[in-house]
């Protein structure tokens, strides 16, 4: 049997191990799903030869997300998969239709309004990997607002909500 002293003391441990669980990598608290969901994107970066690329990333609140890789007068890659999070760190799978990976994951960290490469294959990816700062985040729903309107269709291949970019498939290269 423990004395009160000692109860105590695995009672304080165990709240500041719970606590270093829970935080983040700079020590405060970790994001909360939620804070990962919305659109990202990038600058234009050097790509394939002196074509320039730019990153985007739609996060779903459902765990699906879609990478789309323009290249600038090229066309459009789109990676689609699922995401997840530990702490601060945002995972995308990219995955086929079965749900089999199809490449190595890419892991960024969240800091701030930015997503920050932290694991890729650099040999897709490059040096840099995909830097990616938010755009859009939804919006939180208001009880006194009326019903949601369905949004607008984004114009064909602009997303992962529009059936062109569904069309080419994950990996699939739309021009």
């Amino acid at each position: 049997m423990m004395s009160g002293s000692s109860l105590t003391k695995v009672l304080v441990c165990a709240g500041l191990a719970g606590a270093v669980a829970c935080s983040g990598s700079n020590g405060g608290p970790a994001p909360a799903r939620s804070e990962f969901v919305g659109l990202w994107a990038g600058d234009t970066l050097p790509g394939d030869g002196l074509v320039g690329r730019v990153a985007r990333l739609a996060v779903e609140a459902d765990t699906q997300a879609m990478l789309a890789l323009d290249f600038v007068g090229r066309g459009t890659v789109y990676h689609s998969g699922r995401w997840s999070f530990r702490g601060s760190e945002l995972t995308l799978q990219p995955s086929n239709s079965s749900g089999e990976p199809t490449e190595l994951p890419l892991v960024w960290r969240l800091e701030g309004e930015r997503l920050v490469p932290v694991r890729w294959n650099r040999s897709v990816y490059g040096d840099s990997g995909l830097p990616l700062r938010r755009v859009e985040q939804p919006a939180a729903p208001q009880a006194d607002s009326a019903p949601a309107q369905p949004a607008a269709a984004p114009p064909p291949g602009s997303g992962p909500g529009a059936p062109a970019a569904r069309a080419g498939g994950p990996g699939g290269v739309r021009r």
